[in-house]
């Protein structure tokens, strides 16, 4: 079918064809035949072929274009422009890579967002709303627990716009290691 052709044609036809099954492999029914295959044990090496398929095509694509100017002078001609196909499948990405490290590091020159140093203070203060009770809840148990803080304060607040009540008073919790500990009621 293809004998007396030239190597342009017949690189050509590969990338016509390779091109087709990437379109499909890329549509959405190409996708489901993807998860099925990867679902499917004996399926998962045909899947990953496919996986290969797009990017293969695309490499094809750019080699039949810079193979075009010389398509008449024979194979070595064809399989030289393979070179700048693959030059090109490289520096493009890594290109646009640097543009956007750059311009990431541009957004974000002007921030200053120190990393803040791990809490150091022995006693830490939770000012909640008002009609809330002052309960050592979640936080308060693993902070005292995990040795965090030595006091753990709660406080209910008057109010809360626009500036908090620094003056609330709070129940203060603690942890204490005692020779003996006395024992509790637990029905009154």
């Amino acid at each position: 079918m293809f004998k007396g052709r030239s190597a342009y044609f017949k690189l050509l036809a590969a990338t016509i064809v390779l091109a087709v099954m990437a379109l499909v492999f890329l549509s959405p029914i190409g996708n489901v035949v993807f998860v099925i295959l990867l679902i499917s044990f004996i399926g998962i090496p045909v899947a990953m072929a496919l996986a290969l398929i797009p990017p293969i095509a695309l490499f094809l694509v750019l080699a039949s274009l810079f193979a075009w100017p010389v398509r008449k002078r024979g194979w070595k001609a064809v399989l030289a422009a393979f070179i700048p196909a693959a030059a090109a499948m490289f520096l493009i990405p890594a290109g646009m890579n640097i543009l956007a490290e750059r311009e990431a590091q541009d957004l974000v020159s002007g921030d200053n967002a120190p990393v803040a140093a791990p809490f150091t203070g022995r006693s830490l203060a939770l000012l909640v709303r008002p009609r809330h009770k002052e309960e050592c809840l979640n936080l308060c148990q693993r902070a005292l627990v995990s040795g965090a803080v030595q006091t753990f304060i709660v406080a209910s607040m008057k109010r809360t716009w626009p500036e908090p009540d620094l003056e609330a008073e709070g129940t203060a919790y603690w942890l204490e290691r005692r020779e003996k500990c006395e024992p509790v009621k637990l029905r009154g």
